[in-house]
């Protein structure tokens, strides 16, 4: 009678539970924004500094956002990161990047922090003025328009400019960009927008009455 042996059982190390593991992997950090290249930034700069003619023969200056989202190729917190690098670097340069509103969109541009030089005379600056005053009496002065008949009630029937004075200075404001003209309506050009904030706007509102000439 032959003896057979019975191999016993091996003992096996107790099964440890494996850790649930999310999708990310088991160390998952936040993506980290990458800096905008310097060479996107360069590019922002030169378009927010020009200065060109709509088809409708306007002046604008800097560019619509609408167009600067298409350019860039992307959405509205990556266009807001793209602005405010550019801003901390021309910060030191004197410049600043703003936004306002024109021709029934949001535009942005650079600005001098600085005192601008300006062009305009004494007839000009009056002129001016007292357009801001009547638009800034409107409910939404920034996309508010002036009929110039009552521009030129109020110079040309108050003998503060000859109507042939109130054209020229019309004119002039129009093709410096302080003023929009279309057919018989006035606003406020991109260049009153950009150098005059609305506080200085309503200040020269308030003194607009006692401009002198």
């Amino acid at each position: 009678m032959s003896e057979t042996s019975e191999e016993l059982p091996v003992p096996q190390p107790p099964e440890e539970p494996v850790p649930a593991v999310s999708p990310e992997g088991p160390e998952a950090q936040p993506a980290r924004e990458e800096p905008p290249q310097p060479e996107a930034l360069a590019e922002l700069m030169i378009a927010l500094s020009a200065r060109w003619q709509t088809e409708a023969g306007r002046i604008a200056i800097g560019v619509p956002r609408a167009r600067l989202l298409s350019a860039a190729a992307t959405d509205e917190p990556g266009l807001v990161q793209l602005l405010e690098a550019l801003g901390k670097q021309i910060g030191k340069l004197g410049l600043e990047v703003v936004d306002y509103y024109y021709e029934r969109e949001h535009w942005y541009c650079l600005k001098s922090q600085y005192a601008a030089p300006n062009e305009l005379g004494s007839l000009e600056q009056g002129v001016l003025g007292t357009l801001i005053g009547m638009i800034e009496a409107t409910d939404k002065p920034e996309r508010a328009s002036l009929p110039v008949s009552e521009l030129r009630k109020r110079l040309v029937g108050g003998k503060y400019a000859s109507r042939y004075q109130l054209d020229i200075a019309l004119s002039k404001l129009e093709n410096l960009g302080f003023v929009a003209k279309k057919r018989s309506q006035l606003s406020y050009g991109p260049r009153t927008l950009i150098e005059l904030s609305s506080e200085r706007r309503a200040n020269i509102a308030e003194e607009a009455e006692t401009l002198v000439f």
